[in-house]
């Protein structure tokens, strides 16, 4: 795969692009390169993902049932969980691979 980089250019971003929300906001959304606009998903999707591990988070440790491994187990979920939306609301399908993984996962 490689690092990441911008889907206009071709560029490598590098270290310092690599901080989301701050990235995306310090360079007002474009491309630090070619100055070509970037997709307002991004900062988005990183920003519901931030907040729905956070909630993970205050849920099992109100519940009491704060475990290292409870924890990423919730997060691996919610991760599944917002790729399938973002594909979904982006293509208009499910990808069933991550469905059946999470799914196999959760049985044990």
């Amino acid at each position: 795969m490689g690092r990441s980089y911008c889907d206009n250019c071709h560029a490598t971003l590098k270290t310092v692009d690599l901080v989301p929300i701050f990235s995306f906001v310090g360079l007002g959304g474009r491309c630090r390169i070619c100055k070509k606009p970037v997709s307002w998903q991004y900062p988005i999707v990183e920003a519901i993902a931030g907040i729905l591990f956070v909630i993970s988070f205050l849920a099992l440790s109100a519940s009491g049932n704060l475990t290292i491994a409870f924890l990423l187990f919730n997060f691996f979920l919610v991760s599944i969980l917002i790729v399938v939306a973002v594909v979904d609301i982006k293509f208009s399908l499910i990808p069933t691979s991550f469905v059946y993984l999470a799914s196999l996962v959760a049985l044990f």
